[in-house]
C-alpha cells in the first residue's frame, strides 16, 4: 500500500484489526470483505477475550457490539480502554462501535451516538451494514489515526 509522505503511521496491507462480537452472522459476513482487503483479523467473543486479545497483539482498530451477553459489554469496554490506567497504552486506538439494537428492540440514540463519557467511541454503525459501507468506515478511521 502506497505511503503518503508525513504519515506519522503507514498503514500497511496486514493492519490488524479485532472484532469483539458474539454475533456470529455480523463476523461471518464481515469477514471476507476485511480479509480480502488486506487486514489481519483476530475474534474475541467476549470483553474479557477481547481485552485478553487486545494485549497479545496489538490492532490498529477494534470493532465492537455495542451488547454484548444481554448487556452492555461494548460500552463498558469501551469506557475500560479510553479511561481505565490498565489500559492507557491502548487508548487512542480508533473504536468502531456496531449495533443492531435499533432492529432488535425498536430503540435507537437520540441525538449523538458518540458521546465522550456514556459511549466514548470513534464511530458508531447500524447493524445490519454492508461491507462496502463498513470498509469504508475502517478505512476512515485508520487513515485519521494514521495522519
Amino acid at each position: 500500500m502506497k505511503v503518503v509522505e508525513g504519515e506519522k503511521r503507514a498503514l500497511t496491507e496486514k493492519t490488524r484489526i479485532l472484532i469483539v462480537d458474539e454475533d456470529q452472522e455480523f463476523v461471518q459476513a464481515s469477514l471476507p470483505a476485511l480479509v480480502d482487503r488486506g487486514y489481519e483479523v483476530s475474534l474475541a467473543t467476549s470483553c474479557e477475550e477481547g481485552l485478553s486479545k487486545l494485549q497479545q497483539a496489538v490492532p490498529g482498530l477494534v470493532m465492537i457490539d455495542l451488547i454484548m451477553n444481554k448487556r452492555g459489554d461494548g460500552i463498558l469496554f469501551a469506557r475500560k480502554l479510553r479511561r481505565n490506567s490498565q489500559f492507557k497504552a491502548f487508548s487512542k486506538i480508533p473504536l468502531l462501535m456496531l449495533s443492531d439494537i435499533k432492529q432488535q428492540a425498536e430503540f435507537s440514540f437520540p441525538g449523538l451516538t458518540k458521546h465522550p463519557f456514556f459511549l466514548p467511541v470513534d464511530e458508531f454503525l447500524e447493524k445490519p451494514v454492508s461491507p462496502e459501507v463498513l470498509l469504508q468506515k475502517v478505512e476512515d478511521l485508520l487513515k485519521a489515526t494514521s495522519a
